[in-house]
């Protein structure tokens, strides 16, 4: 197929659109062929030179055919087509001087078989033809334009990035709705590392910094319960088992939990942040001892005093008074002490008997409260 033109300039992208269909991207000193089609993209200019040395300039988004309706050709006059007669010049000119009328001093055009001027047939002067160059020559059109490609390369799949998601464990109170409680400035109030009371409401939570796609996230722990992160959340939790608030001594109490598994959420690699954990410890909830006295006459040979606790021991109590102990049996929560209203001592008053709580052992109570326990 035969070149008529050549890419000169470019400015942005263009491409070519062969004959057979196939599209190849223009650049600088690209022939162009007969019949091929010029695409050019948003604000791309191009400039093509024709055979004849002519310029073209196709704007932006432009298909233009290239064809020989965009070339001139060889239609220059030659200069023995431009030559005019001597004599039809004088003529010309005589007429001029004279003042007559160029239509009736020159010879009319031959009608017939006789032959001609100079002129080819007249003897007035025959303009061929009238050319006015134009440098460079630019076409504009107002074709359709088509959407340009941005890159016509092969599709080739980059490698995938890893998926890659940072989990941290924290530890949060809970409300009374057993959802986390958040502060002043609207977070979460974390208690990593601290002690906290028996019976409090405790949760932990799994952040994570990379969203989970595809599925949830399901985070496995170490103390049989799961945290589970919906698909396009960052945060779960779960509320932990705390033991409950009561009276008695249990110490310190470490909560370590940790993940065990997981599952879910489209990830290459999670790591895992859960290096915390917190301490369980007793509150002060008091024991309290009362003692009670049981009616008596005078002829009552003695006086029974009760002491009662708020709850049982769990071991064996013994209450001090005054006048002897008390012992009350693990898991009860009531003891007697029998006074002899006979005695021998002189000292005793017949008519009235006390007896006071001085002290408390036993039953592993965190605080026992006595000192309100005295009967008469």
């Amino acid at each position: 197929m035969a070149q008529v033109a050549k890419v000169t300039a470019l400015t942005g992208k263009a491409f070519v659109v062969g004959a057979d269909g196939s599209i190849r991207l223009l650049k600088v000193g690209d022939a162009i062929e007969k019949g091929e089609v010029v695409r050019t993209a948003a604000g791309a200019t191009v400039e093509l030179t024709m055979q004849d040395g002519q310029k073209a300039v196709i704007a932006a988004e432009q298909n233009v055919r290239v064809d020989d309706n965009m070339t001139q050709g060889d239609e220059r006059p030659a200069a023995q087509e431009s030559a005019v007669a001597t004599g039809t010049i004088d003529s010309v000119i005589q007429a001029l001087e004279r003042g007559g009328d160029l239509t009736e001093e020159l010879e009319a055009a031959a009608a017939g078989g006789g032959t001609g001027g100079g002129g080819d047939g007249s003897d007035f002067v025959r303009l061929l033809r009238v050319t006015e160059g134009v440098d460079p020559l630019a076409y504009e059109y107002s074709f359709q334009s088509q959407a340009i490609p941005d890159e016509i390369l092969p599709s080739v799949d980059a490698p995938a990035e890893p998926v890659v998601g940072n989990v941290t464990l924290r530890y949060v109170l809970l409300g009374e709705d057993g959802q986390p409680v958040t502060g002043q400035n609207g977070g979460f109030v974390y208690i990593d590392g601290e002690d906290v009371v028996e019976g409090t409401r405790v949760g932990i939570v799994a952040e994570v910094d990379v969203a989970p796609t595809g599925s949830s996230l399901v985070l496995t722990l170490s103390n049989g319960t799961t945290i589970t992160i919906p698909a396009g959340e960052t945060s779960g939790f779960v509320e932990l088992e705390v033991r409950a608030d009561e009276g008695y001594v249990q110490g310190n109490e470490l909560i370590d939990v940790s993940v065990t598994g997981v599952s879910g959420g489209q990830y290459d690699d999670l790591r895992i942040d859960q290096s915390t954990s917190i301490t369980v410890v007793d509150d002060k909830d008091p024991t309290t001892v009362s003692l009670s006295v049981s009616d008596v006459t005078e002829d009552d040979a003695s006086v029974t005093f009760t002491a009662t606790l708020s709850q049982p021991g769990e071991s064996e109590v013994t209450i001090t008074t005054d006048r002897g102990n008390i012992v009350i049996a693990a898991g009860e929560t009531e003891g007697t002490l029998v006074i002899n209203t006979r005695d021998s001592d002189v000292y005793l008053d017949a008519d009235s008997v006390t007896v006071k709580v001085t002290g408390v052992s036993g039953g592993n109570f965190e605080v026992v409260e006595f000192s309100d326990a005295t009967a008469t």
